[in-house]
C-alpha cells in the first residue's frame, strides 16, 4: 500500500497484490470493495471506493475522503501505512465509460465524486481519444480540491480538452493562484457552447443534491436524457 495525501480531505492509496500476480481488469468508472478489521474494530467493515486510473494489470488506485465519524475512512487516513495488507473484492459496477474514439464526452463531478471521472479521463488520454472532452468540477475551495495537477496533465494529452472548475467558497490564496474558473455553484449555462453536440455523452458523479442540480441543468439545456449517465455517492436516486 502506498499512501499519498491529495488535499486536506482526500488521500489516494495504491494497492498491489502481495503475490505479485496480475490483478483483475476493470472498466474506467468501476469501483472495488475493501475489507478491513484492524485492531479496535468490533466487526469486519466493507466499503466501496472508485478506481481512479485506467487499468494496468499491476495494481489499483483508490482515493478516499476522510468523513467525519467515518470509521473506515478515518482508519485509512490516520492509521494505514505503507506495507499494510488489506483484502479486496474484484472490481464491479455498471457505471463506466463506454464511448467510441470520436465520441464527445463531458465529465461532471462534485467533490470526491471526481474519483471515477479520473479513471475515465486517464483512459481517454491514454487511448488517444479524438473527440472533445470536457472536465467540469465543483469543489468547496482549493484546500479540498484534489488531483488538479493530474487533471491538467491528462488534459494536455488530449487534442480537444476543456476544463472548468467552480469553487463555492474560494480562499484568498485560491484567488491569487488562479486555481478556479468561477465562484459559486456549478452553472452549466456558462459553458453551454461546449456541451451542445447531440452526440455528446455526459457522465456525472457526486452527492445526490449535486447530481440532481447538475442533471436538471443539462435537461434544461436540451440534453437528451439517454445521453446522461450517472452514479450517486450516497443513497441511489433516479435523477
Amino acid at each position: 500500500m502506498k499512501k499519498t495525501p491529495r488535499s486536506q480531505l482526500i488521500t489516494s492509496f495504491e494497492l498491489e497484490p502481495v503475490d505479485g500476480q496480475p490483478v483483475a481488469d476493470y472498466q474506467p468508472g468501476q469501483y472495488l470493495a475493501i475489507w478491513l478489521k484492524p485492531e479496535g474494530f468490533e466487526y469486519q467493515e466493507i466499503r466501496q471506493y472508485s478506481l481512479t486510473r485506467k487499468a494496468d494489470g499491476k495494481g489499483y488506485r483508490i482515493a478516499v475522503k476522510r468523513e467525519e465519524g467515518g470509521q473506515v475512512s478515518s482508519w485509512l487516513h490516520n492509521h494505514a501505512s505503507e506495507g499494510d495488507v488489506v483484502y479486496l473484492a474484484a472490481p464491479a459496477g455498471d457505471f463506466f465509460l463506454n464511448v467510441k474514439p470520436q465520441t464527445p464526452v463531458t465529465l461532471l463531478s462534485g467533490g470526491v465524486g471526481q474519483t471515477p471521472m479520473l479513471a475515465m479521463l486517464d483512459a481517454l488520454a491514454k487511448s488517444g481519444h479524438q473527440g472533445q472532452v470536457n472536465w467540469f468540477h465543483a469543489a468547496e475551495n482549493g484546500d479540498v480540491h484534489a488531483f488538479a495537477d493530474e487533471v491538467k496533465a491528462l488534459g494536455a494529452a488530449l487534442p480537444a480538452f476543456t476544463s472548468h472548475v467552480w469553487y463555492r467558497t474560494p480562499t484568498e490564496a485560491d484567488r491569487q493562484a488562479g486555481r478556479f474558473d468561477s465562484e459559486g455553484l456549478m452553472d452549466l449555462a456558462a459553458v453551454a457552447d461546449n456541451i451542445r453536440d447531440p452526440q455528446m455523452q455526459y457522465y456525472l458523479c457526486g452527492p445526490v443534491a449535486f447530481m440532481q442540480f447538475a442533471a436538471k441543468q443539462l435537461v434544461e439545456l436540451g440534453i437528451n436524457k439517454d445521453n446522461i449517465h450517472y452514479e450517486c455517492f450516497g443513497p441511489h436516486k433516479v435523477l
